[in-house]
């Protein structure tokens, strides 16, 4: 008997679980919730930034679609030691905290843009995809 109610009990668990993947996934997906654009610093492909593409960079600039508005994103910066640093943006240009923090990178740090918001051009404010970049003495041979 002791048995029959852990297995029910793992079964409720199970369905709240499937439910609430199925309702991610409509909000997600379904409702648009979420766009599909992945922006990049200053048009920069791939997922590398080396030391001298950032000390070349006099602005760095977060770009995504014309048909997209930048209104705020997080800029997260992860040394490879050390503890991580937020810093809130807005618009599509790194704020002054943000552009020193990335004078200060070194190999093997990372750099994550986080809760990235656009305005539509029907003005709607939505999220898109993160994207982050790993520093690197030279360009990975893919890019």
């Amino acid at each position: 008997m002791c048995f029959f109610y852990y297995l029910q009990w793992h079964m409720n668990t199970i369905k709240q679980l499937g439910l609430g993947l199925i309702l991610l996934f409509l909000t997600t997906n379904c409702l648009g919730q979420s766009l599909k654009v992945r922006p990049t610093l200053n048009n920069i492909k791939g997922t590398t930034l080396t030391l001298d593409q950032i000390s070349e960079l006099t602005e760095l600039k977060l770009t995504v679609p014309d048909s997209l508005r930048i209104v705020s994103f997080n800029l997260v910066i992860a040394p490879r030691k050390g503890s991580a640093k937020v810093a809130s943006n807005i618009g599509p240009k790194l704020s002054t905290t943000s552009t020193n923090w990335i004078k200060t990178l070194q190999v093997g740090d990372r750099i994550l843009l986080d809760e990235i918001m656009v305005k539509t051009p029907s003005g709607e404010t939505k999220q898109t995809l993160s994207k982050i970049y790993d520093i690197k003495d030279i360009p990975d041979v893919d890019e």
